[in-house]
């Protein structure tokens, strides 16, 4: 089943990186601003010449010129030998020069892009010129050229009809010829007749080649000359900035919808889809010197914190659901002020309870209640067992107790796994306390889930955007693995 699309979800997610979008698009726009305004000015001119099938001569002589190919005519306008004037007279300044045939036409554009208008249109008229004189000029040279020819084929024929013709002379007497004189008569005479009559022929078309060298104009005309443009054709201003403003959008989207794919945290969608029921309470961030505040004003977080205690509530409602400890999948995903807003709204709803910082790795608890951390607590509870009430310490909250981690030496984790931390848990399930909380490290280190395994449920805290999934996998794992009761996940910096 394909995942519907959540505009509220995305929001969100744009919301929540508004700075890196905000910064990309910044980015984007402004060299697009850069470029556009920084780019010199592109100015373009253009002319048309028109290619026909007849000039001077075939009109005079009524003959037709064969089909244009315009594509050849754009090569021959786009060749050295057209453009060479051109580059010789204007080849000091910036310009790019194409050719295109309109189509359906016998008409060609020529077209002339340059930083200075003035040079566009020169350019431009004098490529049209030039490719005219081309034109004209090869028509001539090839008429020229068979002229000459024509020519020489004349005075050749000329000479060999001289001689046939004196040959024939040498036969006075006709009527006295013999037979075999007859013959060599007959065929002089029609010699001298065929190369009469291609004489002629070569005669004719060496006058039609004569008028085709003299003439003026050739079969290309310009019917519009260049003009002065006074308009810039690049950058096209209004274009660029509409550009530049829906790419800057659609690569900063893109960008950070790319950064949430490959993010390796979890989000609360994603987070109920794979806890279900057992995502019990969202907890909005808070800073630490909210602590205090708890129980006395309305807000957010403390609707957040009553919603977790009734929801834990239905779970301790015997005593065999007494002890809870708090963890999370990884450090720093905020369970340990949870831990301690949870006892204190316990407290102030008339129940015993009893905070223990099992942190050993990061004790954060005892400055809060005005303790020192090294000051007697579990670590001693579990070497003496049999006072564990030493050290439970009173705190300024009325029904709230508090006991340190105690003395940090080397065998403290060790003891954790012990027989020790069941005696003390055991105890403290026969004691007066409603409920103890106990704070843990993070499931990273492995005391952490010996303690889950030994206590009555373990709310796991998962921090919103944050929190890897692997590790959440990993951490989930583990409390199975170890026989822990998950009885609820709470999701920690909702935004």
């Amino acid at each position: 089943m394909e995942e519907e699309f959540d505009f509220r979800e995305s929001w969100k997610m744009l919301k929540h990186n508004a700075p890196l979008a905000i910064s990309v698009f910044i980015i984007i726009f402004a060299a697009v601003l850069i470029y556009t305004f920084t780019t010199p000015k592109i100015y373009e001119a253009k002319s048309l010449v028109m290619v026909t099938r007849q000039d001077q001569t075939s009109l005079l002589l009524g003959t037709q010129l064969t089909t244009v190919d315009m594509e050849t005519q754009k090569s021959i306008i786009l060749s050295n030998s057209v453009l060479g004037p051109v580059y010789q007279k204007y080849g000091g300044n910036y310009f790019i020069i194409s050719a295109q045939a309109l189509k359906n036409s016998n008409v060609l554009e020529i077209i002339v892009d340059s930083k200075e208008p003035g040079i566009a249109m020169n350019v431009a008229n004098g490529v049209a010129s030039s490719y005219i004189n081309y034109m004209r000029d090869s028509k001539k040279q090839d008429a020229s050229d068979v002229s000459d020819f024509i020519s020489e084929q004349l005075v050749t024929y000329k000479t060999e009809m001289d001689a046939l013709n004196i040959q024939l002379g040498q036969f006075k007497n006709i009527s006295n010829l013999t037979g075999i004189e007859k013959n060599v008569y007959q065929t002089l005479q029609r010699e001298i007749a065929a190369k009469s009559k291609l004489y002629d022929y070569l005669l004719s078309r060496r006058e039609e080649t004569s008028i085709a060298a003299k003439e003026k104009s050739g079969n290309v005309k310009i019917i519009e000359n260049a003009y002065m443009p006074y308009r810039p054709v690049k950058p096209n201003v209004p274009l660029n900035i509409i550009l530049g403003f829906v790419l800057a959008i659609i690569i900063s989207v893109g960008l950070v919808m790319f950064k949430t794919q490959l993010k390796t945290t979890v989000r609360i969608k994603e987070l109920e889809a794979e806890f279900g029921p057992a995502v019990i309470c969202t907890i909005p961030r808070m800073k630490k010197s909210e602590f205090k505040k708890l129980g006395e004003e309305k807000g957010i977080f403390a609707e957040s914190i009553l919603g977790l205690r009734t929801s834990l509530s239905f779970q301790m409602g015997d005593k065999e659901n007494k002890v809870i400890a708090v963890s999370s999948p990884q450090d720093k995903d905020g369970k340990s002020l949870i831990a301690a807003n949870l006892a204190l709204s316990f407290a102030h709803s008339g129940k015993k309870i009893l905070l223990i910082d099992a942190n050993f790795r990061n004790p954060s608890l005892s400055p809060i209640f005005g303790m020192k951390p090294d000051e007697p607590g579990l670590t001693d509870a579990m070497l003496n067992t049999s006072r564990i009430v030493d050290y439970v310490k009173k705190t300024p909250h009325r029904n709230l107790f508090f006991m340190p981690p105690g003395e940090m030496h080397n065998s403290a984790i060790e003891l954790s796994s012990s027989d020790n931390m069941k005696s003390v848990f055991s105890k403290l399930r026969n004691s007066t306390f409603d409920a103890v909380i106990v704070d843990t490290a993070s499931l990273e280190h492995a005391e952490s889930t010996i303690i889950g395994s030994i206590s009555d449920g373990v709310l796991l805290v998962v921090a919103h955007d944050r929190t890897e999934k692997a590790k959440i996998i990993k951490a989930t794992l583990m409390l199975k693995k170890a026989k822990a009761t998950i009885i609820g996940v709470v999701i920690n910096f909702l935004r």
